[in-house]
């Protein structure tokens, strides 16, 4: 029986990772295999490329990659099929890979960050939806009622100002926040909770069906799947989970990283795939006019044929009735026509001239 863990250090997962194709490997874990690929990129663990396993088996053994070093060295966990878990994970990588310690959002915000200043410059507090937040159409996704504005955007600040220094950009858009890692970006953002409940004051407004109850608690979102979010209440606010927060937005641009390249590497076999079935069909499609035509030029080959030998016969008569051909005569004349149009449309004549 599968057990629902299995732990192994990264050393030994990377010797059967070269010893043991990962379609096999995967199956013998108990995972599908494009969960343990992810779990070796996350962990810098180098797989072998396409074609290793054909060139081993004809015993011309490739050169293995060697394992990279790295500074932290930790036993790796596999969540095995009987383990529940949500269909996608973060990776499993080592954790000075993604440390925020010692992070923490300031009771005061004296040198925001220009994004910051940008929203809380054009912040409107008397412009708010039907819910009753108010929301930021120029700089960081914020949805708030105006009390809780500072204090989102002194959460805010934190989490750009940590990642600037990482050297990552804040990209904004409206109601769209996005911090951009290489090619992958994690979109967040930072609302105000709210409960409904069915309208009771029909007299004033017959069209409207849902009361909306703002609670004053605010919930820092990562609008990923699976989506993570972090709420306030009764033992903890947000900027206690700070640390977490950013750790996991820098897990989601790992596993953004491993998703992309697997649909970058599914990309480039869809065309090749494609390209092979459009040579395919255009070879079947010249095999198919070359047989046409073959038929084409046997049809004609015979009608020519049929002319030579329907002359044979005319020219025959001809001489048993006349005894001779006139050289000039109509007949005569009639006859080297009928064999000249019977060698110009004769295909053999234009194929081997």
């Amino acid at each position: 029986m599968i057990p629902e863990q299995i732990k192994l250090s990264r050393e030994a997962l990377y010797e059967k990772v070269w010893t043991t194709p990962i379609a096999r490997l995967a199956k013998e874990f108990g995972i599908k295999d494009y969960y343990l690929r992810k779990i070796c990129h996350a962990n810098n663990i180098p797989m072998p490329i396409g074609g290793y396993w054909s060139k081993l088996e004809h015993g011309n053994a490739p050169e293995k990659t060697p394992l990279p070093n790295i500074n932290e060295q930790q036993d790796i966990t596999l969540l095995t099929k009987t383990n529940s878990r949500p269909a996608k994970r973060l990776p499993l990588i080592p954790q000075s890979r993604y440390s925020a310690e010692g992070v923490l959002v300031k009771k005061t915000m004296r040198n925001p960050h220009n994004l910051i200043a940008i929203t809380k410059r054009h912040f409107d507090k008397d412009r708010v939806d039907h819910v009753g937040l108010a929301h930021t159409h120029e700089g960081v996704n914020i949805s708030v009622t105006p009390k809780l504005f500072n204090r989102a955007l002194r959460i805010m600040n934190t989490v750009v100002r940590y990642f600037e220094r990482r050297g990552n950009k804040t990209v904004t858009e409206p109601f769209n926040t996005r911090i951009v890692f290489d090619k992958v970006s994690v979109p967040i953002r930072i609302r105000e909770k709210y409960t409904t409940r069915p309208y009771t004051n029909k007299a004033s407004d017959e069209l409207r069906k849902l009361e909306y109850i703002l609670t004053g608690n605010l919930i820092f979102e990562i609008n990923l799947y699976p989506k993570r979010s972090w709420m306030d209440n009764e033992k903890f606010k947000i900027e206690q989970h700070i640390r977490n927060i950013i750790e996991t937005i820098m897990k989601y641009s790992i596993t953004e990283e491993i998703d992309r390249r697997e649909r970058e590497e599914a990309e480039r076999i869809r065309k090749i795939e494609e390209e092979k079935l459009a040579e395919e069909q255009h070879k079947y499609e010249m095999e198919c006019a070359k047989c046409e035509q073959l038929k084409k030029d046997a049809s004609v080959w015979n009608q020519c044929q049929e002319i030579r030998n329907y002359l044979k016969a005319v020219e025959e008569r001809a001489l048993v009735i006349n005894g001779k051909i006139e050289n000039g005569s109509e007949m005569d004349l009639w006859l080297k026509w009928g064999l000249s149009y019977a060698d110009e449309i004769d295909p053999v004549h234009k194929i081997v001239g």
